[in-house]
């Protein structure tokens, strides 16, 4: 009679337990709530590696701290100092400029794939075209000098180099390909919040106020704006190191290595960009490992397309970019990012065959 009575509630307690979870999501906001579903599923599935996430996804947000403060200081900065529009009312009309200036700008950039996104919500919600945007927003995470000095000692100058002219050629054909799209229409309004976007008028005037502290103001608009992204994104980076820490725990390096270290070298290059894509390495811990592979016979236009691709497309900055543009922004970013890596990696890989 007893175990009767246990099948018949059993469900009901499930309901229950479903029921308080749900209210208690509600009560989140998105990113938290992203948060709190991966921890929930790991601890029914995976007990142990809910400690070891939560230490992860925060030993990362600290490793990357100086970084994400440099660009959240400067983003406000450009928004309070009224210098985003300036920017934005110099180059109007001048299009084809404003895209290789933010190529050549991002490649030669310290940031990374998160630190870059602040920057661009300013950019975009200045008014600025989404192609340079794009532009700077593809090349800018791939190499910086530091990473070039770090490429060039593991893998060597010529690598290095190529990896540089990747990022800036890379920004150029993203950043064209969107002004393409635009002059069919396409993408007019990037961002899920238009209503955000203030607007430069043909030909005005802007006086930025480099010293902008002297203003009560713009004081108040520095902080808001500081406030208001650093914690929207590092909510949602929270998130998305919580997510890598299940694809590092899943998905290891040697089982990438396994699928990529020894196929032929152009369904090597095809394979290894794509898997660099969800399967993204820190970018520093990516040059050894990818030396390693490249001595177990792995080509280099695929190290190449493996490198390019995870920079441009991690697991992080995908998650930012998600809920700060429309959809299909966010698909054609990610399209941008795949494509440009895979033609740098087999243009790359042709010039080693000459």
């Amino acid at each position: 009679m007893e175990s009767k009575q246990q099948v018949v509630t059993a469900p009901g307690a499930l309901a229950d337990l479903w029921a308080w979870l749900k209210q208690s999501l509600n009560k989140l906001d998105g990113a938290l709530a992203c948060s709190a579903i991966v921890l929930i599923a790991l601890l029914l599935y995976d007990p142990p590696q809910v400690g070891k996430s939560i230490v992860f996804a925060g030993e990362t947000l600290l490793s990357l701290w100086s970084f994400l403060l440099v660009a959240f200081v400067l983003g406000a900065y450009l928004r309070a100092s009224s210098v985003d529009l300036l920017l934005t009312s110099v180059f109007q009309g001048r299009t084809t400029m404003m895209i290789i200036a933010a190529a050549a700008f991002g490649a030669l950039s310290p940031l990374c794939s998160c630190g870059v996104i602040p920057l661009v919500a300013v950019l975009l919600r200045s008014g600025m075209p989404l192609s340079a945007v794009m532009s700077f927003w593809i090349s800018s995470p791939i190499i910086s000098p530091g990473m070039y000095v770090l490429t060039a000692s593991v893998l060597g100058y010529e690598f290095a180099t190529a990896k540089l002219l990747s990022a800036i050629f890379m920004g150029l054909a993203s950043g064209f390909l969107t002004l393409w799209a635009e002059k069919a229409g396409r993408m007019q309004s990037p961002m899920r919040d238009g209503s955000l976007v203030r607007r430069v008028s043909m030909g005005a005037a802007i006086q930025p106020a480099w010293r902008f502290w002297r203003e009560p103001e713009r004081v108040q608009t520095f902080k808001q704006e500081f406030i208001t992204v650093s914690v929207f994104l590092l909510k949602w980076m929270l998130f998305a190191f919580l997510l890598e820490s299940v694809l590092v725990r899943y998905l290891p390096s040697a089982t990438v290595a396994h699928w990529v270290g020894t196929d032929s070298e152009w369904w090597g290059i095809l394979l290894a960009t794509t898997i660099g894509i969800p399967a993204y390495v820190n970018g520093v811990a990516a040059v050894p490992l990818v030396h390693g592979l490249m001595a177990k016979g792995m080509s280099a236009g695929a190290a190449m397309g493996f490198l390019l691709g995870g920079s441009v497309t991690s697991v992080p900055a995908m998650s930012a970019v998600f809920v700060l543009v429309k959809r299909s922004v966010f698909l054609w970013y990610v399209l941008m990012g795949f494509v440009t890596s895979l033609v740098a990696a087999a243009l790359f890989q042709l010039y080693l065959m000459w």
